[in-house]
């Protein structure tokens, strides 16, 4: 099938379904065999290339279930979830903040849910949620933990709540993380984790004489 014959015909089928695209995508999806991908295309191209109404249809076609629009995504990749992270990313011009606000979009805006769905499609493996997240952010992990601030209506206690449950709830993988993000400075690890505490300087005694393999450290009077 020709090009321009495949967009007349997209066009004629959606002119005699009063515009409603999903007969265009069951035709279309059934003149390729089924194939989705497919669909994808036709769709992209009905809305001039804007892949954010790619993921409105798909969403649509899903009964609004945002979790069916990543497993449709990740069925078309051949389950690779890092492929998905990709495709919604050059959906969205390559701004990885625009990724999370249509996965935060597609989970009712709920981040806890985002978090799910990355850690479901990296198979359950926390750490690769947040390479996943850092790359987005063109390696900066700052701006990882901007982001699960974020989604957390700026509550830094669920950030790491968050990272806590992506360690399997082990507190020292949470430092880990932290140190990691900061380029092993450990303290802006302290300047972070004494916020978290309300400025409790004890917990962050604690925190800095793990990250000085327990030498002692005074950080005030």
């Amino acid at each position: 099938m020709k090009r321009r014959r495949l967009e007349t015909l997209v066009e004629v089928m959606d002119y005699l379904n009063n515009g409603q695209g999903r007969a265009v995508v069951e035709v279309m999806d059934y003149l390729n065999n089924g194939q989705g991908r497919a669909v994808v295309e036709v769709m992209d191209y009905l809305n001039n290339g804007q892949g954010r109404a790619v993921v409105e249809v798909m969403d649509y076609l899903n009964n609004g279930q945002g979790r069916a629009v990543v497993e449709v995504m990740d069925y078309l990749n051949n389950g690779q979830g890092r492929a998905v992270v990709e495709v919604m990313d050059y959906l969205n011009n390559g701004q990885g903040r625009a990724v999370v606000e249509v996965m935060d979009y597609l989970n009712n805006g709920q981040g806890r849910a985002v978090v799910e769905v990355m850690d479901y499609l990296n198979n359950g493996q926390g750490r690769a949620v947040v390479e996943v997240m850092d790359y987005l952010n063109n390696g900066q992990g700052r701006a990882v933990v901007e982001v699960m601030d974020y989604l957390n209506n700026g509550q830094g206690r669920a950030v790491v709540e968050v990272m806590d449950y992506l360690n399997n709830g082990q507190g020292r993988a949470v430092v880990e993380v932290m140190d990691y993000l900061n380029n092993g400075q450990g303290r802006a690890v302290v300047e972070v984790m004494d916020y978290l505490n309300n400025g409790q300087g004890r917990a962050v005694v604690e925190v800095m004489d793990y990250l000085n393999n327990g030498k002692v450290v005074l950080l005030w009077k």
